[in-house]
């Protein structure tokens, strides 16, 4: 390993008139380093007290550019050694482009495909996410590839998913779901041909296939608020998923055609899990009596929103009070009654990833494009107009 210690570091001086923190215009700066391969792979960076007293500030500064830096998985750190450069332990992108290939110069029969999610833990994981992997595995199929599954639960760090993605034995990969973007952009640039799913970003280097989130938040609330709904209950998903964002511009742009705003409604956050739709139900139900409408984020929660109505009331769904899924999943026509929801064509988007991933494998210099999977209004006997 190269050491450092003694390497003078850019001798720009650090702007105290910009608006970026003085530790993120460090970790800027480090970063350019080390993208231009001052710093290599492996090298040992300078010890704290020669960073801090090269850019003059305290070690609390640095220390928070090195955790920004360590985090996105550019750096890690060896307890009384030191903090080193991360290395990469597999081919670069093209050497393995061209593993993709035999001795003959002709493709390989069958490609492996990686799917690194943060969703496929026992917790996140529902029925959204495996009708997006069955489409997934069926265009697959169709083409002669396989699938591996790569879970990344929140018990790993970006470095450590940085490292996963990087030395995968794949020949392409398929990112589900929300990733830090920071963290996606060096997956997408240093790493094999990829595709996203679920998840954009502005910036996003290669294809992406994303749900019309907004589209579909504006007709679920648009549909409440036309059968005459107005005393209306939202229970929202996580708050730092970009669906959640989505779906709330959509649900807002509903209620300011009635010139409505989101103070208008209760609205109660939750996580897209059931039980956070029955946690949440109870809660309407106990402040708000008077409720005629509870819309969910997802049908997930929805199910929990009719168990807690039937199981702690002697409501009626929809004759006393109306309950909305998003996304349209087997569940929401099996419950009682059935859900009125946003129809998304999960499968369908899996498909497309497949799809635009083998064109870009084709084709690597492409420019990106971003597929948008419009939204449907399923509407059962979950809602009706309110009771006079």
């Amino acid at each position: 390993m190269t050491d450092h210690n003694n390497k003078k570091v850019s001798t720009s001086a650090l702007s105290s008139d910009s608006r970026e923190f003085l530790y993120k215009q460090i970790a800027n700066r480090l970063r350019e380093e080390i993208d231009k391969n001052v710093y290599s792979p492996g090298s040992r960076l300078p010890s704290m007290d020669i960073l801090a007293a090269h850019f003059d500030v305290n070690k609390i500064t640095v220390l928070k550019a090195m955790d920004e830096l360590k985090n996105e998985g550019v750096i890690y750190s060896i307890p009384a050694k030191g903090t080193y450069v991360t290395e990469v332990k597999r081919t670069p992108r093209e050497e393995r482009q061209k593993q993709r290939t035999g001795s003959n110069g002709n493709k390989k029969q069958t490609l492996t495909v990686g799917l690194l999610s943060q969703v496929l833990s026992p917790e996140a994981f529902g029925p959204y996410h495996l009708s997006i992997i069955s489409g997934i595995q069926e265009e697959l199929g169709r083409k002669k590839g396989n699938l591996m599954l790569m879970p990344a639960g929140d018990f790993h760090t970006d470095s450590e998913i940085y490292r996963m993605a990087m030395e995968a034995d794949v020949d392409a990969m398929i990112y589900l779901g929300s990733f830090h973007n920071a963290l996606l952009t060096r997956l997408i640039r240093d790493g094999i041909t990829s595709v996203v799913v679920d998840h954009a970003f502005k910036g996003c280097s290669t294809d992406s296939t994303i749900v019309d989130n907004a589209g579909g938040g504006y007709l679920i609330m648009n549909h409440l608020l036309e059968l005459g709904h107005r005393n209306i209950a939202l229970i929202s998903g996580n708050e730092d998923h970009k669906a959640t964002t989505e779906r709330l511009e959509g649900i807002s742009l509903a209620l300011a055609n009635q010139r409505m705003t989101l103070s208008d409604i209760s609205l109660i956050p939750a996580d897209f899990t059931r039980k956070s739709g029955y946690e949440g139900a109870e809660q309407v139900l106990k402040k708000n009596p008077e409720c005629t409408a509870i819309c969910c984020m997802n049908d997930e929660m929805a199910a929990g929103v009719l168990q807690a109505i039937y199981t702690l009331t002697d409501k009626k769904v929809p004759q006393d009070i109306s309950v909305t899924g998003f996304d349209d999943v087997q569940l929401s026509a099996l419950t009682h009654p059935p859900l009125t929801s946003i129809h998304v064509d999960m499968r369908h988007m899996g498909r497309i990833a497949v799809q635009r991933l083998f064109d870009r494998m084709e084709d690597p210099n492409s420019n990106p494009s971003s597929t948008l999977i419009s939204t449907q209004l399923i509407t059962r006997n979950s809602t009706d107009r309110p009771a006079t």
